[in-house]
């Protein structure tokens, strides 16, 4: 018996493997507690496994990534003499949207090197419950970012501050 396990980005999140996308290597996926890495083509196949019941999972603990496929998370078979399996993953990379706040000095809409970023200024995702605040903790002066967004538009805006202006 064959089992071979192939892992997929799938670039859209829907759980779904097209031909857009491609099988990836370099990914941990688990045979029971048989450990392996996917090859240049995505896959890895176990060869000669004997009947039996089997789990067949991958490491899902790098959080910058959301498993869409299977839908049940894993997979548990029952392995019979004669008959090869065959097994996909797919997997969809959160996005981040970042950038500096900034005063823009001279008014030209454009951050200039010599124009200092700016700390403390609310940076809102969607509405007004969904903020940060630029410089907050280990970030650099004036950085923003919202992380683990699924594919779609957002509406980024700044809360603006009595005394200034947009440019």
């Amino acid at each position: 018996i064959d089992i071979t396990i192939c892992k997929y980005i799938d670039g859209n999140g829907d759980g779904y493997l097209t031909d857009e996308q491609a099988y990836t290597e370099g990914w941990t996926v688990f045979l029971g507690a048989d450990e392996t890495v996917t090859g240049e083509n995505g896959c890895v196949t176990y060869s000669n496994v004997g009947p039996g019941n089997y789990d067949v999972t991958e490491d899902t603990s790098d959080a910058n990534w959301l498993q869409t496929f299977p839908a049940e998370g894993s997979y548990n078979f029952d392995a019979v003499s004669g008959q090869n399996e065959s097994f996909d993953f797919g997997n969809y990379q959160y996005g981040k949207i970042s950038g500096y706040k900034f005063e823009d000095v001279n008014g030209n809409g454009t951050w200039d090197e010599s124009e200092p970023a700016l700390n403390g200024w609310s940076i809102c995702k969607n509405g007004i419950n969904d903020c940060v605040v630029t410089g907050s903790g280990e970030w650099p002066t004036g950085y923003y970012q919202f992380t683990g967004l699924l594919a779609g538009t957002y509406d980024i805006y700044e809360q603006v501050q009595p005394g200034w202006l947009h440019t």
